[in-house]
């Protein structure tokens, strides 16, 4: 069974595109794909944040629920999460702390408040709705650079 988090392995081919029997030494194996965990009540905005996130090549984990979305991060070990403030249950600051108590992962809410409180950010980012599609992503790719370059500075050492 192949790792969902690398995208398909494809055989090598000849000059004329023609594929060559698999062989170990001849498969090459593509990128890793990053894992966002979205998670909303809104149907509409989980549909389309997935749609946006996909076409630039990450793998969307989608969420109704804060309760659910925290099972989620335990076992998809997303890169990254997104998440609705205002949900039934439990707000997504509430499931950014939950997140944070178990996992170093960036977080970014959204939300249609226009105050968040006095509170001292556990959060990366924040966005307002309506979003704004071409920051969210720059944004999202920002913060998975940030996360991969911790990383490999924390495995070096």
């Amino acid at each position: 069974m192949r790792s969902p988090r690398h995208r398909r392995v494809r055989p090598c081919t000849n000059q004329r595109g023609m594929n060559f029997a698999p062989q170990s030494h001849c498969l090459i194996k593509l990128h890793s794909m990053k894992r966002v965990l979205i998670v909303d009540d809104d149907p509409n905005t989980l549909g389309f944040l997935k749609i946006v996130l996909s076409a630039e090549g990450i793998e969307p984990i989608l969420s109704g629920h804060p309760l659910d979305a925290f099972k989620k991060v335990q076992e998809h070990s997303p890169d990254l999460v997104i998440t609705d403030v205002m949900m039934p249950i439990m707000d997504g600051i509430e499931l950014c702390a939950l997140v944070r108590a178990i996992r170093d992962v960036p977080v970014v809410l959204i939300t249609a408040a226009e105050d968040l409180g006095r509170q001292k950010p556990i959060w990366d980012r924040c966005f307002h709705k309506p979003l704004n599609i071409p920051e969210l992503l720059v944004t999202v790719k920002q913060l998975l650079a940030d996360a991969d370059k911790s990383d490999s500075r924390r495995t070096r050492h």
